[in-house]
């Protein structure tokens, strides 16, 4: 590291203890997001700063090295994606550990990679949690940007949907809907696909929500197009589903986030 970078590095830490929020912090730590240091910054906050940086190679790479949230996430806006190599993609991939840094990484970063397509579907086939639930938030932000894949990507897709969909990991579950949403919006086609490949996979409500009284089928794994009535698609704002009035849990086991342009 060069003296230019280790100054930038020492700064920028030093500035998170002026924009921390100790209450977004210990939130995220009751929910189990787990970092070995976290300011609790807010991402505007850390948008703010990437923006003042601007796109720096070796700033970026310092900084992911740093077991810091907020390091974390400012290396996913300052790399310049023209300079992101598949063995620097494998190098970050051994370091991720959240699952808010794998929506961040796929979001700020890799989706502007020539090769991100071939990378959302070796990823979504693996047998890493991580990377998995990296695959499918790449795959997502792709179908949002109207990239549609040919014969053979919807069939590696839409198989290992369907098998993450029967799954037990309850966020790679949440990861692998949200990416069909956005395979949907690609045209009444590909929705016509997706419900024939995934018609019958949905599990009880019981198995999302824990509350007793919570029963009935659950219709969570479709667009509400493809049943009758209830709950609404909103492409902008997110996809809220049908999920009994006695639950519960949290805003998020009803509105299920669907990233658009």
């Amino acid at each position: 590291m060069n003296e230019q970078i280790h100054e930038k590095l020492k700064t920028i830490k030093q500035s998170f203890r002026l924009l921390m929020n100790g209450v977004a912090s210990q939130s995220m730590r009751q929910k189990g997001v787990s970092y070995k240091i976290n300011w609790g910054v807010p991402l505007p906050e850390l948008q703010k700063m990437a923006a003042e940086y601007g796109k720096d190679y070796g700033l970026a790479v310092e900084l992911w090295k740093e077991d810091i949230r907020e390091c974390q996430i400012l290396a996913t806006l300052v790399m310049p994606a023209e300079k992101m190599d598949a063995d620097l993609v494998d190098v970050w991939m051994e370091r991720l550990r959240t699952q808010e840094i794998a929506e961040l990484l796929a979001f700020n970063l890799l989706q502007h990679l020539d090769f991100a397509p071939a990378l959302a579907y070796q990823w979504i086939a693996s047998d890493r949690t991580m990377y998995q639930l990296c695959g499918y938030q790449l795959l997502a932000r792709l179908f949002a940007r109207r990239m549609e894949p040919n014969e053979r990507g919807i069939n590696e897709f839409l198989d290992q949907a369907r098998t993450t969909l029967e799954g037990e990991d309850l966020s790679l579950r949440h990861a692998a809907y949200n990416c069909v949403l956005g395979f949907c919006e690609l045209g009444p086609d590909f929705e016509a696909v997706a419900k024939k490949a995934l018609c019958g996979t949905q599990p009880s409500v019981a198995t999302v929500c824990p509350a007793a009284c919570c029963s009935a089928p659950s219709p969570w794994f479709f667009p509400p197009s493809w049943k009758e009535g209830g709950g609404y698609h909103n492409g902008k704002a997110g996809t809220f589903i049908d999920v009994p009035a006695c639950c519960s849990l949290s805003v998020s086991c009803r509105a299920l986030p669907v990233a658009y342009d």
